[in-house]
């Protein structure tokens, strides 16, 4: 899954091949086509420079003379004299996931004690913090210290304390017990018997509590530091898109602990080194169409569930482009494609074995007295043997009323009529619909008129 569809993206890809070198085109495919967080930055580009070369003339990675070449260089078809370069980046949360993040080592811990004949749902973690200094956005780096995967053997198997708690633990499992973890470690293991499944409470370390220190704002510095050495004189910007940063979900937070990414954009356009170089950042978000989050749009609301939302922020070294930027803007809202998931889903699934398939319409099926409307790759799969029609009842909606209506028509004695395919560009699935007749006398008794 892709947070574009796959048609949506091959399309835009065959568009692109107009105005990028054959290589750039492979690079675009070859980075799609690989597992991990890295696919959103490569998604990123391609719609973005599709989307700019539907209201201008634009080129991909040409030097200007520097030790850097700039992802976009665009020229506006209504106004010649408007021109900028500009640097495509994403801002995740990868980094800090595999900084601070507590999964890996409560499946770690788990296994350790599952390896001593102990149960892995009693376990529960605790990862202490400072709420109050972060609270204040005083230091961040006071957040939890976390030893990578590697060295978890060594940091914390190793450590004799642990040691003899799991051995008294062993003992007694029936007992309740804690052990927590010396300096630098600011955690605590308990086992308790009584408790169903394992968990973990941790500091939320995704948002971002200092304005200066987060993925969206490393994610800027990376691109100015890039751009400034371009050898471009003219106008210079950073195109700054969703790749699934807790800034993003509170874009104008500026409440508790927390910044959002249009104080972040601010921030970083205020910094005197900054401002010198960046004339503009433009924000580029997923938001959601639709108040319920897991409603599934084939079946509530034909339009795509989430959409682009753009907003451009402008320094000291912008503002005789502003009004023209903003126009751009306004142009390039509806050159975007809908989008049919948020970047953090897109992620997970990106690091997932059905990464390259996208999101199916298996939910949106129905019956009707004279018809089944089915997902198209549902029947595909069916009839090669990859499935079978009993699934039928885990992936439709509710109203159906047997697990093969097929059968239910069949013994009804109608048989079908017609069949057709309803066809969606952006969408990774089609819907094909089977009308069926009156009794059929070929599978039916004969009546009398």
């Amino acid at each position: 899954m892709t947070i574009f569809s796959r048609r949506t993206l091959q399309r835009l890809i065959y568009e692109n091949e107009n105005f990028l070198t054959r290589k750039q085109t492979r690079k675009h495919v070859d980075d799609l086509n690989r597992a991990g967080d890295d696919v959103i930055g490569a998604e990123w580009e391609v719609v973005g420079l599709n989307a700019l070369s539907k209201v201008g003339r634009v080129d991909h990675g040409r030097n200007w003379g520097g030790t850097s070449n700039p992802d976009v260089y665009f020229e506006s078809y209504d106004d010649s004299n408007f021109e900028f370069v500009a640097d495509i980046t994403t801002a995740s949360d990868k980094g800090i996931d595999q900084q601070y993040s507590m999964e890996p080592l409560l499946r770690a811990i788990q296994k350790k004690f599952e390896d001593n004949g102990l149960s892995r749902n009693h376990v529960y973690l605790w990862g202490g913090g400072n709420a109050e200094e972060v609270f204040r956005r005083e230091d961040r780096a006071k957040l939890p210290w976390m030893p990578g995967e590697p060295r978890f053997e060594q940091v914390f198997f190793k450590d004799v304390g642990f040691g003899r708690f799991l051995e008294e633990v062993k003992k007694n499992p029936n007992e309740s017990r804690q052990y927590r973890f010396a300096a630098p470690i600011d955690l605590t293991v308990g086992y308790n018997s009584r408790q169903t499944s394992a968990g973990m409470m941790h500091f939320y370390y995704k948002q971002a509590n200092l304005i200066g220190r987060n993925p969206v704002f490393s994610a800027l510095m990376s691109k100015y530091e890039q751009l400034k050495e371009s050898g471009y004189s003219g106008l210079q910007g950073i195109i700054l898109c969703d790749g699934g940063s807790d800034p993003f979900h509170n874009q104008e937070a500026d409440f508790g602990p927390t910044y959002g990414v249009v104080q972040i954009v601010r921030y970083f356009l205020k910094l005197d080194n900054v401002k010198a170089v960046i004339g503009f950042v433009i924000i580029i978000t997923i938001v959601s169409r639709q108040r319920g989050r897991y409603k599934l749009p084939h079946i509530i609301d034909p339009s795509p569930p989430y959409a682009v939302a753009l907003k451009v922020h402008v320094s000291e070294a912008g503002q005789a482009a502003k009004e023209k930027l903003e126009l751009l803007i306004e142009k390039l809202s509806d050159k975007f494609p809908p989008a049919v998931t948020h970047a953090a889903n897109a992620i997970e699934w990106n690091n997932s074995e059905v990464r390259h398939e996208g999101v199916s319409f298996e939910g949106g099926s129905s019956v009707a007295d004279n018809e089944i409307k089915l997902s198209a790759r549902f029947v595909l799969e069916v009839l090669a043997g990859k499935k079978q029609i009993h699934d039928l009842d885990d992936v439709t909606a509710s109203g159906i009323s047997s697990s093969n209506p097929f059968e239910e028509k069949l013994n009804q004695g109608r048989l079908i009529e017609t069949v057709t395919v309803q066809k969606f560009q952006d969408e990774d699935d089609d819907y094909i619909t089977f009308v069926f007749g009156k009794p059929d006398p070929a599978v039916s008794e004969f009546k009398s008129s």
